[in-house]
């Protein structure tokens, strides 16, 4: 008796069920995208301006938007404001819009406009989305206290008034400023071109670049700074890194860092070189002195054949590494402290402290 064969059938009724159900999947796969898709789009805007003089000061404090500047010939400052919300439908994106509430004034020298949001329970599947942007035009000169939470600041090119900003989780994007600026940026970028003087407070920020300063001052924590060229430069730096082009006088706190300073003109102050590594490429033959007070941290210089003199103390357990210099006189006390002078040791000066476990590496460049 011949056996039964009911595969060819059952493989031919799987091989018809099996597009279908992919095709099922798909569908049902799909749903939860299409029922997320905004639908609705709403705008609202408000507007104000006010009169202004060289003594003002213009105050904006906002969330999830920008903060666009841009300067006119005017005696007036114009602030406009466009809230847009995305939603699933049309009462949904004006319950987001009517959450929004811009209040403007000015009090005394002070022009103001602050972004207030009502509470809303926001369905996080539903993705729905607005933004809070503001358009301000006003005169070069007049000061600006800037504040943006979740978007950036963006500048003009030249900056003639007294600039304070702070972002959170947003950048900056500016050029020069002629007066003070104070910046204050945390989870962002900040891009800047020519400054005067600057305070800059840094945390968890991907890159902060500059291009020109003449004083500035930085606290640097969790961050990447990159500056082409800064007169006096004062710098506490944690958990980072930096790369300077120039600088003429520098004091710079380093702890778990990685820096290098291209070019050295004057003098360097390291108060504290705690496990980190600070690379010098290159030092003028006129500069004064290097100065490092070494825990854990490694100070390389690349020098000219110059005249200077070295000291450093406190080796016990770290290295003192100088090479390819007409060393006049080389003094070592108990392996611990060294003493150097190459061309005579009449100019600069270095002198590092090693705290024992410091090394200074030296090198004819």
């Amino acid at each position: 008796m011949k056996p039964i064969r009911i595969h060819s059938s059952v493989n031919r009724e799987q091989a018809f069920l099996r597009p279908c159900l992919l095709a099922l999947l798909v569908l049902f796969c799909s749903i939860p995208a299409w029922a997320n898709k905004p639908e609705s789009v709403k705008k609202k805007e408000f507007s104000k301006s006010f009169n202004a003089t060289k003594n003002d000061n213009v105050n904006i404090d906002n969330r999830f938007g920008n903060i666009n500047i841009s300067y006119w010939n005017k005696n007036e400052v114009y602030i406009q404001v466009v809230v847009e919300a995305k939603a699933r439908n049309e009462e949904r994106a004006l319950s987001s819009i009517n959450r929004v509430n811009i209040e403007m004034s000015k009090t005394g020298n002070t022009i103001s406009a602050v972004t207030s949001l009502r509470e809303q329970n926001i369905n996080n599947g539903s993705n729905e989305s607005f933004s809070i942007n503001y358009y301000i035009q006003m005169p070069s000169g007049i000061s600006c206290d800037l504040t943006q939470k979740y978007g950036n600041i963006i500048m003009p090119e030249s900056n003639k008034g007294k600039c304070v900003l702070q972002v959170k989780y947003g950048n900056i994007q500016a050029g020069s400023f002629d007066k003070h600026l104070e910046i204050e940026a945390q989870y962002g970028n900040v891009d800047l071109k020519s400054v005067n003087t600057a305070n800059l407070d840094l945390s968890y920020c991907g890159n902060a670049s500059l291009t020109n300063a003449s004083t500035l001052s930085i606290d640097c924590k969790y961050s990447g700074i990159t500056i082409q060229k800064v007169n006096k430069l004062e710098m506490d730096t944690k958990y980072g890194s930096f790369d300077i082009e120039e600088v003429n006088q520098a004091n710079i706190d380093v702890k778990y860092n990685q820096g290098t300073i291209h070019l050295l003109k004057e003098s360097l102050y390291l108060d504290e070189l705690s496990y980190s590594t600070v690379n010098i490429k290159d030092v003028s033959p006129k500069f004064k002195s290097i100065y490092a007070d070494s825990h854990y941290g490694n100070l390389n210089i690349d020098i000219p054949n110059v005249s200077f003199r070295v000291n450093a103390y406190g080796m016990k357990y770290g290295k003192y590494d100088i090479k390819g210099f007409n060393l006049v006189a080389s003094k070592i006390e108990d392996k611990v402290n060294h003493k150097s002078e190459v061309n005579g040791g009449n100019n600069g000066y270095i002198e590092f402290e090693g705290n024992n476990y410091g090394n200074l590496k030296i090198r004819e460049r």
